[in-house]
């Protein structure tokens, strides 16, 4: 297979000039399309097939009669016996050719060029030639218009390059080996990487001794097509498979249709209901005249609801809910009615039980779960009815399981009680307070009139509970809670959805909770990415198991001395399917879950491991930096670092921990006491993004700290914003007070190098010197003699 040159064009598929030639390949190509005695076709006294008198079929109607009158006054008439099976698509572009080719001739070689050119250009749809192999020897300007490839750009190409499907690449082989043209739906994709619908029609063409020499592609933008095809289909399936039972009859009463949910509820076949009248189906009391009236209510107002009672075949009657509503078709005369039903037996039942049956919490006096469903799922009903809208909140009391543990089970129970009185009186006496679970509270607010009153609500739930909260005897408290937002039946179809949903809404909201966000509605691609967050948590225990994390390192350099001192130690994840995943994906989730723990410990013996083999090996070692997780700085960290320095020989200076500035915020006298024992140790504590977070500078005068990491965000835009060079100039003042170093992260460019150098900066790390790498490549830069990536890259 090759591919044609660039020049190729149309006209290499195309017969030579004379007219006997011309209608000979035209009578190829009309077998192909019609099959041989499909057709009577004549010119100037001649005709084809094989010079014949017209056909007997001829003396009656054909199914399709063409005559052109040409240039020279001849006449070109074509009639078929019967409409291809193709259709009608590939004949109109193929008879058009024809006729510009006759033309052509009548006006001369270089003429009939350009009129192939132009008549090729004059079509609306998109007509594309191209070899036996596929590659496109000719574009018009539809397929231009269509795709967004210019006529240079496509000429040349394999035409699998507009495919989006690799699935139909077998519709060149096919048409080959069939013969005829075939019209079919595919997907293709423009310049701009959309992909849309197209209807293709495909045809042979033949050359002058009736051998196939290549394809010709009629195609035509079929999106609008599918798109209403899909939407007929669609609203077929919500017709068919909808929970509500629904029944169609025109405007006489007589029923057309009914769905699946209306059979189950009369327990009747639809065979025995359609062409039937609509009141066969309901109780007697409801006569003819009953009908007509609501009938005409409906005609008049649009919809009739009410209560009704209906009956099953078995004579067996039930309390139904009716919306019955009239249809007008565009002109605005009424062509159906289409009545709903709900079945209130079960909320019937449930009403008379909840008078009997008391679902209350026993701690708060609220009701329980139980009853919020029950509650929750009449007010489903309701707002299907009714077309309204309310809304769930799933109430969390953030750290509730640390108020037990300090200061005990009764405290904790105090804090509930208050909670629930403070929830009555915040809330209308309409809505619905639940405790959920232990530490979780749902309001239900009915009837909402618009999503962002559920905010309002929650914002004023939040301001009522963040008051301090006198527990007695144990004091006062002061509380944070979180709030997941769900609005029905938006969000849900039933009460357990609706809760579920809400319970995702707050877990996402955990995730990325500040102190400005402290409530979030559910999103439908909530529940998508908390699949996804479960399977990478899954897939990162498994990493953990099989040794798919691999250590990187990014060199630190002293700029001052031309040395590389030390490097930081970076996590990498090597999936085997997902390649190269990002720490900013995994250390988060790490952090949720709990599995930083076991990583982190990993990291620092693998660090001490890597120190330990360059000390054996004779390589003079760097000091490794390694960042430490807030959930790893507690005080078993001083006792797992001594026993790593003890296990491998190692000099406590070469390991260097990184704790961001946010732990300071947290008890800064555990804190401090914790970097006090590492310092007893030896080892080198830095203090990584400094600058983003709201520690105290005055801090820094007591808590041990060897250097300051200067964040990337303020070395980025060194050294033309003022504002960041300021920042960056008041940190290097500050840890020259301090005495202590300075590290600048993120140096891409030689500017930022020399302000940093010029400005008393000690080490820097960066893209600009070496990217971080792995082991492999820190070992054999650490054991050249010679250095040439800081000959080349530091001034």
């Amino acid at each position: 297979m090759h591919a044609p040159s660039t020049g190729a064009t149309f006209v290499n598929y195309l017969p030579p000039g004379d007219v006997p030639h011309l209608l000979e390949w035209l009578g190829n190509q009309l077998v192909t399309l019609c099959g041989p005695g499909g057709f009577w076709l004549a010119y100037g006294g001649r005709a084809w097939p094989m010079d014949q008198p017209p056909p007997i079929w001829l003396e009656h109607t054909p199914a399709h009669d063409w005559q052109w009158s040409l240039s020279n006054g001849q006449v070109l008439h074509l009639t078929l016996e019967r409409t291809p099976t193709v259709g009608l698509t590939v004949m109109q572009p193929l008879l058009t050719l024809s006729v510009s080719l006759l033309e052509a001739h009548l006006e001369g070689c270089c003429q009939q060029l350009q009129q192939q050119r132009a008549m090729l250009d004059q079509i609306d749809s998109s007509v594309i030639a191209m070899d036996l192999n596929g590659y496109i020897s000719s574009w018009n300007r539809g397929a231009e218009r269509l795709f967004g490839y210019s006529k240079e750009e496509a000429i040349g190409q394999h035409v699998l390059f507009l495919y989006a499907d690799e699935d139909d690449d077998d519709l060149l082989t096919e048409t080959f080996l069939s013969g005829a043209g075939q019209e079919m739906l595919v997907r293709r994709k423009k310049r701009d990487g959309e992909i849309f619908w197209v209807t293709i029609s495909l045809t042979l063409l033949m050359d002058e001794h009736g051998q196939p020499s290549g394809l010709l592609g009629y195609l035509q933008d079929a999106t609008e097509r599918v798109k209403s095809e899909e939407k007929l289909r669609l609203q077929a399936a919500i017709f068919e498979y909808s929970g509500e039972a629904i029944m169609v009859s025109d405007p006489q009463g007589i029923i057309l249709s009914v769905n699946r949910a209306f059979q189950r509820l009369l327990n009747i076949a639809a065979d025995r209901i359609v062409n039937q009248k609509e009141n066969l189906l309901h109780s007697r009391q409801y006569d003819a005249a009953f009908w007509s009236q609501a009938r005409t209510e409906a005609l008049h107002k649009g919809h009739w609801l009410g209560e009704i009672r209906c009956t099953r075949s078995n004579g067996e009657t039930f309390p139904a809910w009716l919306s019955l509503s009239s249809v007008h078709n565009s002109s605005g005369v009424l062509i159906y009615f289409v009545a709903i039903l709900s079945d209130l037996s079960a909320r019937k039942q449930a009403e008379a039980q909840i008078h009997q049956l008391a679902y209350f919490d026993s701690l708060t006096g609220l009701p329980n779960r139980a009853m919020l469903l029950l509650l929750v799922d009449q007010a489903l009903e309701e707002s299907r009815r009714s077309k309204s809208h309310g809304a769930l909140l799933m109430i969390d009391i953030d750290r509730f399981k640390r108020i037990n543990e300090a200061l005990g089970v009764a405290a904790g129970d105090e804090l509930l009680i208050k909670v629930a009185e403070l929830l009555r009186r915040a809330l209308r006496s309409k809505d619905v307070i639940a405790r959920n679970g232990a530490d979780e509270f749902i309001v239900a607010l009915f009837d909402l009139r618009r999503r962002e009153h559920a905010a309002i609500v929650a914002e004023k739930l939040e301001a009522q509970l963040s008051q301090p909260l006198n527990l007695g005897t144990f004091g006062e408290l002061t509380i944070t809670v979180s709030i997941g937002i769900v609005i029905f039946p938006d969000d849900g179809d039933s009460s357990a959805l609706l809760l579920s949903n809400a319970g995702v809404a707050l877990s996402r909201l955990r995730l990325q909770k500040t102190p400005e966000h402290k409530h979030m509605f559910f999103s439908p691609d909530m529940n998508q990415r908390v699949r996804e967050h479960h399977a990478l948590e899954i897939e990162l225990r498994q990493a953990i198991e099989h040794q798919q994390l691999v250590p990187y390192y990014q060199p630190q350099f002293d700029v001052q001395q031309i040395t590389m001192p030390a490097a930081e130690v970076l996590l990498r994840w090597q999936h085997p399917i997902r390649g190269m995943v990002s720490p900013g994906l995994f250390i988060p989730i790490a952090e949720e879950t709990g599995l930083i723990e076991p990583i982190g410990d990993w990291v620092l013996e693998n660090t001490c491991r890597t120190l330990k083999a360059w000390i054996d090996a004779g390589i003079t070692p760097l000091r490794l930096s390694v960042n430490i997780s807030a959930r790893q700085f507690r005080p078993t960290l001083v006792t797992r670092i001594a026993g790593l320095l003890q296990q491998y020989q190692l000099p406590a200076p070469l390991l260097e921990l990184e704790i961001t500035e946010s732990l300071l915020l947290s008890d800064i006298q555990a804190v401090a006491q914790l970097l006090h024992d590492l310092r007893a140790l030896g080892v080198r504590v830095a203090l990584d993004d400094f600058g983003t977070g709201y520690s105290a500078l005055s801090y820094l005068r007591h808590l041990p700290i060897d250097a300051l990491k200067i964040d990337r965000s303020f070395v980025m835009d060194l050294p033309g914003k003022p504002r960041d060079s300021s920042v960056v100039l008041a940190i290097l003042r500050l840890a020259e007070h301090q005495e202590l170093d300075v590290i600048a992260e993120g140096v891409e460019t030689t500017a930022q190098l020399e302000f940093l150098r010029h400005n008393g900066c000690t080490e820097i790390q960066g893209f600009l010197l070496a990217k971080p790498m792995p082991k492999s490549e820190l070992d054999a830069l650490l054991l050249a003699s010679q250095n040439p990536l800081l000959q080349h890259c530091v001034p």
